[in-house]
C-alpha cells in the first residue's frame, strides 16, 4: 500500500523470552489491542522449558489470527 507516492512503513517488534510465559502473552495481547499493529512479532526463547515452548507454540497462533506473521527462533540457550 502506497500513501502519498511512499512506500506503507512497515515494522516488526521482537520479544526475547525465558521461561516468562506470562510476561510473553501480556505483550502479545498489548501488540494485538493496539494500532496500528506490526507486521511481524518475533518470538525468541533463550532455552525455556518445554512447557514455555507450547505457550510461545500457543502465542505465534494467536499472532497468526489477528493478521501479524509470527516468527518463532528457538536458541536452546539464554544468550
Amino acid at each position: 500500500m502506497k500513501m502519498s507516492g511512499r512506500p506503507a512503513v512497515t515494522w516488526s517488534v521482537v520479544i526475547l523470552t525465558l521461561d516468562k510465559p506470562e510476561h510473553t502473552e501480556l505483550c502479545t495481547k498489548s501488540l494485538l489491542a493496539g494500532d496500528p499493529r506490526p507486521d511481524e512479532v518475533v518470538l525468541v526463547d533463550n532455552g525455556s522449558s518445554a512447557e514455555n515452548l507450547l505457550s510461545l507454540g500457543r502465542v505465534a497462533r494467536c499472532l497468526e489470527e489477528g493478521g501479524i506473521r509470527p516468527i518463532l527462533i528457538e536458541n536452546g540457550r539464554n544468550l
